[in-house]
């Protein structure tokens, strides 16, 4: 009879650094990994006016009045830049990591739009500016006995409120999308996943 060996091997260390490893990476957290890359990725878009860079169409010069001198495209408050978030959502054995806005006009300036709209009745405050009214004069006691005839009441600035009926309008807003998936965000997505993979391999003693 051939000599024989007998080979034990105990997995029971790997065993617990495999599940480890499993506690740490899970989809959810995975998810969470390229959810917050996709928000970086969004707000380079918004710097860049488009991906590529520059593509948005550019103002019309009424909005440039409104704007006020604000120079960036769709950021003259920052509500909407601010208003992009994630959630990620686990569907069976698949992740999906949704990105949007819960902005009203969001999808208006994600799309465009082109077409007529009506306007509500409202509240419209007029701007300050000075009253062209006479200066209000009258005598006052001078002393003595003497009255002097002297300037109560000058011209004041004032702001006028009126209510605005409901009204139809024409608008035409060109696309400007600002939720893309980038050139670069496939390579980048991949290199922030496997960072997360490498420490927890590490943390687990696997690496």
């Amino acid at each position: 009879m051939a000599d024989s060996f007998e080979l034990r091997v105990n997995t029971a260390p790997v065993r617990i650094a495999l599940g480890g490893f499993a506690r740490r990476i899970t989809s959810p957290m995975v998810g969470r990994v390229i959810g917050v890359h996709m928000l970086a990725s969004v707000a380079q878009t918004f710097r860049d006016e488009g991906s590529p860079a520059g593509s948005w169409p550019p103002l019309s010069p009424a909005t440039l009045a409104r704007a006020r001198g604000a120079k960036k495209k769709l950021i003259a408050s920052g509500l909407l830049r601010n208003s992009v978030t994630f959630e990620v959502v686990p569907e069976g054995d698949l992740t999906r990591v949704r990105v949007g806005s819960n902005v009203a006009y969001a999808r208006v300036h994600q799309e465009g739009f082109s077409g007529n709209v009506t306007v509500p009745a409202h509240q419209v405050r007029a701007r300050a500016h000075r009253a062209k009214a006479r200066d209000v004069f009258g005598k006052v006691d001078a002393g003595g006995g003497k009255l002097r005839r002297r300037k109560l009441v000058s011209g004041v600035g004032f702001a006028q409120a009126f209510t605005r009926g409901p009204f139809s309008m024409r608008m035409n807003i060109p696309a400007r999308p600002f939720i893309v998936f980038r050139p670069e965000d496939p390579e980048r997505i991949v290199a922030a996943v496997q960072g997360v993979l490498d420490e927890a391999a590490q943390a687990e003693g696997l690496k």
